[in-house]
């Protein structure tokens, strides 16, 4: 069996371009900048980067979050959470530290955690198992 490797990869980033939209479940340790859609889960133990024309809907866990665009749904973020400016938030936030630029909007709840809260929400997406791959017909 692979092993996973779950440092970050300096210098990698998974990039989701714009017209783009990805249906399903991310995990990286890689970096990701989302400039597309996505929809489902994203888990990196990296930076997401959410850009202007980029939508993440669902769950979301990441070390630290930049965004500039939509995002929708339960995001874990163990560091910093940065909403920028002309972005828009809307779900449930947990979350190590906060910061929001004026013009930013924020419709939703948010719960300041400690790193174990992090730890244990995350554990699931951090096993050495190989995920199942389905062929699509």
């Amino acid at each position: 069996m692979a092993k996973v490797d779950s440092s970050n990869q300096i210098n990698e980033i998974c990039r989701i371009s714009k017209g783009t939209v990805v249906d399903g479940i991310i995990r990286t340790s890689s970096d990701i900048r989302v400039d597309g859609s996505v929809i489902g889960t994203v888990y990196t133990t990296g930076r997401l980067v959410i850009g202007e024309s980029g939508h993440v809907s669902g769950l979301t866990m990441c070390s630290n979050l930049d965004m500039w665009g939509k995002l929708e749904g339960q995001a874990y973020v163990a560091e910093i959470a940065s909403l920028k400016a002309e972005s828009i938030f809307n779900g449930e936030l947990h979350v190590g530290r906060l910061s929001v630029e004026l013009g930013a909007s924020y419709d939703g709840t948010c719960n300041m955690m400690q790193q174990a809260e992090f730890e244990k929400v995350t554990a699931p997406f951090q096993s050495e198992a190989k995920p199942s791959v389905k062929q699509v017909d």
